[in-house]
């Protein structure tokens, strides 16, 4: 178990997060009350909005007018998005449907802040390895405050609630709290692509039966928020019909379109290949294929055991890899955040070495991207017209494919030992 942080390391961390909170609240306030954006939470809370006068989410058009009440003429956003939400989600943002907008964007800011908050102090759940004091500021640091947070905040995007939803969800399986850990781990859900890897996680971790239980759990309340709003219990099928296609009628969400996916397929559209825009059945097919490299790398670990971290780490790095996604889900990437200090903990210069390489590409990935960046005319000045150009402007997929490459190549930290109590069963980490 890890021991109790000394008080210096709590004060740090203490100091950390009201810091963090601080600069999270004011970046996210000044836009909430003073500026018309948070976007994705007006298209989030349309969803309900519409369900709860009985008229289907999965409608484009209503979307569409419902985003040009408050953007009407807007070309990145009139008719150029969609609520591809589970119905569960329904659950989740009917309470911001109801609200006035005004107070309903402040209040998405604090839930969200509080929640990611919380998951930086349950970080140290995703490892058994003993952690550094300052683990837990830095992690608190790192969630709130990354380039893609801070945006997240700013568009009312629902990453972090998945992220913590992730984190608090293991905290509560191995604080005991198993029942309240499975809800947790059903609602990231809302986003199935993303939170397919949790499944083979919990049967590694503890067996078939947790795995179970959070599918149950999802099922549920997908048949629970049909019945709810429209009495139908599967209502879900109405979904699974229209996100086959419905994805791609967003233009920004094409593969051959947006450079800023995080996906492998984005990867091929740079180098000159087909543009293969991943639907439910691509985005298994690539699940799977990563779950067979996987499985090839722990044959060569031989008698070394993947570790929690590890795994938590190849979570991060796969929902972003195997999926079409868009940067703001690039936080994500902080599920390595236990794995990563466990390398830099390391007494081993080979893992010490893989953390600076570890760090460089997920950094890489943060990188501000767009034509106006700093990058992209640093590539135009130097590599402008060239093959390499076209594939370093998908940094956001290079960079993901790194940080994959180099957790699989690295492998479980060796030094890190699994922490038995007495009476034999695994023993919870210390939150500080």
């Amino acid at each position: 178990m890890n021991p109790v942080a000394p008080p210096n390391s709590r004060l740090l961390t203490t100091a950390a997060t009201v810091v963090a909170i601080l600069l999270a609240g004011y970046w996210a306030g000044r836009v909430a009350i003073g500026e018309n954006h948070h976007e994705d939470l007006w298209i989030y809370s349309s969803g309900p909005w519409l369900a709860m006068r009985g008229e289907t989410p999965y409608d484009v058009t209503k979307i569409h007018a419902r985003v040009d009440e408050h953007w009407a003429g807007d070309e990145n956003l009139s008719g150029n998005s969609g609520f591809f939400l589970t119905p569960q989600a329904l659950l989740v943002f009917a309470p911001w449907a109801v609200l006035p907008w005004e107070l309903a964007k402040p209040l998405w800011c604090v839930f969200t802040i509080g929640l990611a908050t919380a998951a930086g102090w349950g970080v140290r759940t995703l490892t058994d390895a003993p952690l550094p004091g300052w683990f837990t500021a830095a992690a608190v640091v790192a969630i709130l405050l990354n380039p893609l947070s801070l945006f997240v905040l700013i568009v009312g995007q629902s990453t972090l609630l998945v992220l913590s939803c992730v984190i608090l969800g293991e905290a509560a399986w191995r604080g005991g709290w198993r029942r309240i850990s499975c809800i947790l781990w059903a609602v990231c859900f809302i986003k199935p692509h993303i939170a397919l890897p949790l499944l083979p996680l919990a049967w590694y971790l503890s067996g078939w039966r947790r795995a179970a239980e959070v599918v149950v759990w999802a099922a549920g309340l997908n048949v629970l928020a049909g019945v709810v709003f429209f009495g139908k219990p599967l209502f879900v099928l109405e979904y699974l019909k229209f996100v086959q296609g419905g994805h791609q009628t967003v233009e920004f969400n094409r593969v051959a379109v947006n450079k800023q996916i995080t996906g492998w397929n984005r990867l091929l559209v740079a180098g000159g290949g087909p543009a293969i825009d991943l639907g439910m059945i691509g985005t298994l097919a690539s699940y799977a294929g990563m779950l067979v490299i996987i499985g090839l790398r722990c044959v060569a670990f031989g008698k070394v055991q993947p570790t929690r971290e590890w795994c938590f780490a190849l979570v991060g790095c796969a929902s972003l890899y195997c999926c079409q996604l868009l940067p703001y889900e690039l936080p994500m990437l902080v599920l390595g955040l236990p794995y990563l200090a466990g390398l830099i903990n390391s007494d081993r210069v080979r893992d010490r070495l893989a953390a600076v390489v570890l760090a460089l590409t997920a950094a890489f990935a943060f990188i501000p991207g767009g034509d106006g960046e700093w990058y992209y005319q640093l590539l135009a000045r130097f590599v402008g017209g060239s093959w390499l150009e076209a594939v370093l402007q998908s940094h956001r997929a290079f960079g993901v494919m790194l940080t994959t490459a180099a957790v699989l190549a690295t492998g479980p930290v060796r030094t890190a030992v699994q922490f038995v109590t007495p009476s034999g069963s695994s023993a919870s980490p210390s939150f500080t």
